[in-house]
């Protein structure tokens, strides 16, 4: 495989088009709002005509050891002998995440099926159910890894770069095939215990509606 990172500052950016390919992923991450995504994703696709491209909104951007804020931030994946296959379906409510998983699964689900990566309108989706859903059909053998868009703090919309645009209330996923890949991942995730402590008297799945009694979100702004 080979990687090229890029920031994306201007029009200008010379992208190493040599790693063109059936079986190149484009990564895209920012946390511009959608219509100024346009002409970065137009450019990107002008230099790999056969790559695939995802990529999603956020609440910061990563590249190596610094933090961005509103930047466009790509990664080229050129892959030897690893197939590729991507698909996207719109999800309209929360409610809609499990079977969108399933449906995802099944329509990527291949014998020489190493690894799912995805990724979510943030606000649409319930991350738990839409990974329950491929864990049905997928089980245990195969990876899925992936995440929720973002809009920084604002919770508004959130993007994901589908047919070359980037758009709200959409599901994307690669899949990744062949022998020789060999696929590793880790997670972390959890609180730090902060403020007094408080009961949870409504919820709903991870979904967190009452703490003593209160509207959640009242007591968060609170503190």
């Amino acid at each position: 495989m080979k990687l090229e990172c890029y920031q994306y500052l201007s029009d200008q950016v010379e992208f190493d088009s040599s790693l063109d390919s059936d079986n190149t992923l484009i990564l895209v991450f920012s946390g511009l709002p959608a219509k100024q995504l346009s002409k970065p994703i137009e450019n990107i696709r002008k230099s790999y005509p056969k790559a695939i491209i995802v990529g999603a909104s956020t609440a910061g951007e990563i590249r190596q050891n610094e933090l961005f804020e509103n930047s466009i931030q790509i990664a080229v994946c050129c892959f030897h002998s690893t197939r590729l296959k991507q698909i996207s379906l719109p999800i309209r409510t929360m409610e809609d995440s499990y079977q969108t998983g399933e449906t995802i699964a099944k329509q990527l689900l291949d014998p020489g099926l190493k690894s799912l990566f995805v990724l979510s309108d943030g606000l649409k989706v319930n991350g738990s159910q839409l990974t329950a859903g491929m864990a049905s059909v997928l089980g245990d053998k195969v990876a899925v890894t992936g995440g929720l868009a973002a809009d920084g703090d604002r919770f508004k919309e959130t993007w994901i770069i589908v047919n070359n645009q980037a758009q709200s209330g959409y599901v994307a996923a690669v899949g990744f095939y062949g022998e020789k890949l060999v696929f590793q991942h880790g997670s972390q995730g959890g609180w730090d215990r902060l403020g007094l402590e408080r009961s949870v008297t409504r919820s709903e799945n991870n979904v967190l509606f009452e703490l003593d009694g209160q509207p959640a979100l009242t007591i968060y702004k609170r503190y």
